[in-house]
């Protein structure tokens, strides 16, 4: 509804309310009367569901209903919000006078309270939204550090961050985004370390989106992240409290979006996204060993199997004759060129992993497994691939989800056809020139003016003066 005034009769007002909400049967209007003596006209509207129905009925209902004599008299005398809000018992109220800040209320999942002769509503903080209990994280798992990760309640998880950061330069920005969902957000970061720029950029690129709905961050995500030209993350993702809080410490930006148990971290860095949450809690040897394993592995699984084909088809003298008589030998009833063989049998690893993450639990591992090997085993007997390409791409496949960030892992997946591609153009050559071509694009992604490749890379952000101050690691 647009802003218009509310009325002063309280049938009018509930007259309107029930024309905006026809058809919504988990609206609930309750009406009662103030006062055990003086009696007044109320209304009690609410979505069924969403608010707590034992806080209106005990601490609203039958506190306005049976135990207060006075409020009907002082109601009776001057019909005024603040005398009726005196007399409830909870903790948050508010009000307003508008049918529009009335509607966003009750769909909040607050209990808005009308009272007739009054052109004011009584906002009660009674929402108690469905919501999953805080468990261990599913997609950042560790070994050690703390367990909790985000619910698809922004309030439960706005906390779960205060509880880690207790200090008041910890800022929590609420915005709304989706035209139609209206979204609650979150722009939480920490005051005089975070970059000023960067937060204006943040909250008006959110501000200034176009879309109907977010019913997630990942639709946030989209319409803020300009990817450009490929396919590499801007933003990282994450479920877990700790994750973020670190972020924030390091001067970055956490946006939280209601019904969504992941947060975004902007901007996203490489060197972030190549460590895993219980990195903190190593020694910096260990950490600088662990970041070189997940390097190595991001490398081998990009090169391996484009190296592969570029010896068979083209290069062969990068190995030693021994090795190359064996790899004939196994190829030798192959009936495809090395190319073919390789982007099939990757294909088929991707739709085994991609079946087994949407099916059920219960068989999802079963089906993967046994689809692994018997059509492994199968193709291999029926000669359309090699004993060799089926290690290479096997190895592949377990490689690259050994980088923590799974947004990025995806993105690594889908850059090895482009490497296979350039291997079977012009062997080793080929595989040179988009290896530059990649790590030229890496170097050259910059968000709210901070590099991807920071600190890899030189940059003028304040990010720098975070790092030298011992806010973040440096590998």
């Amino acid at each position: 509804m647009n802003n218009t005034k509310l009325y002063r009769s309280l049938s009018d007002n509930e007259r309107s309310l029930k024309i905006e909400f026809a058809g919504c049967s988990d609206i609930i209007f309750r009406r009662f009367k103030a006062g055990s003596l003086f009696k007044r006209d109320c209304l009690a509207i609410y979505v069924d569901g969403f608010c707590d129905k034992n806080l209106i009925s005990q601490q609203l209902l039958t506190r306005l209903m049976n135990d207060t004599y006075l409020i009907g008299m002082r109601i009776k005398k001057k019909a005024d919000a603040k005398l009726i809000s005196n007399e409830i018992p909870i903790s948050e109220i508010g009000f307003g006078n508008t049918f529009a800040m009335l509607c966003e209320c009750i769909l909040d999942g607050d209990c808005a309270v009308m009272i007739d002769g009054m052109d004011e509503y009584v906002k009660i903080a009674a929402r108690k939204p469905p919501a999953r209990g805080i468990e261990e994280s599913n997609i950042r798992a560790v070994i050690r550090g703390p367990k909790d990760s985000f619910n698809e309640n922004l309030r439960t998880n706005t906390a779960l961050l205060r509880s880690k950061l207790k200090n008041t330069s910890m800022k929590i920005v609420s915005l709304t985004c989706g035209d139609i969902s209206n979204t609650d957000i979150a722009v939480c970061y920490i005051d005089n370390v975070a970059d000023k720029n960067l937060v204006s950029s943040v909250k008006a690129k959110i501000k200034s989106t176009n879309i109907k709905s977010v019913m997630d961050s990942g639709i946030l995500q989209n319409s803020i992240d300009d990817q450009g030209k490929n396919f590499l993350p801007r933003t990282e993702v994450t479920d877990r409290p700790d994750e973020a809080c670190s972020a924030m410490i390091q001067g970055r930006i956490v946006v939280l979006c209601d019904n969504s148990p992941c947060a975004m971290i902007i901007p996203g860095l490489l060197i972030s996204m190549m460590s895993a949450p219980d990195d903190d809690f190593n020694s910096n040897k260990k950490r600088s060993v662990f970041f070189l394993l997940r390097l190595s592995a991001l490398i081998i699984t990009l090169i391996l199997p484009a190296a592969y084909i570029a010896i068979v088809e083209f290069n062969p003298e990068f190995v030693s004759d021994k090795m190359i008589l064996f790899m004939i030998n196994a190829r030798r009833h192959v009936p495809f060129p090395a190319f073919i063989e390789i982007v099939f049998m990757e294909f088929l690893f991707e739709i085994i992993i991609e079946a087994g993450i949407r099916l059920p639990k219960q068989i999802g591992f079963s089906v993967g497994l046994v689809g692994t090997i018997v059509i492994g085993e199968s193709i291999v007997k029926a000669n359309l691939v090699s004993i060799v390409g089926i290690i290479i791409v096997a190895l592949t496949a377990i490689l690259v989800f050994v980088i923590p960030s799974y947004s990025f892992a995806v993105t690594v997946r889908l850059h090895k056809f482009i490497f296979m591609s350039a291997a079977a153009i012009a062997g080793f050559f080929g595989i040179t020139i988009a290896f530059l071509v990649s790590l030229i694009t890496l170097c050259d992604i910059n968000q709210y003016g901070i590099e991807f490749m920071y600190p890899f890379v030189d940059s003028n952000s304040k990010l720098k003066s975070k790092i030298k101050k011992g806010y973040i690691h440096e590998n």
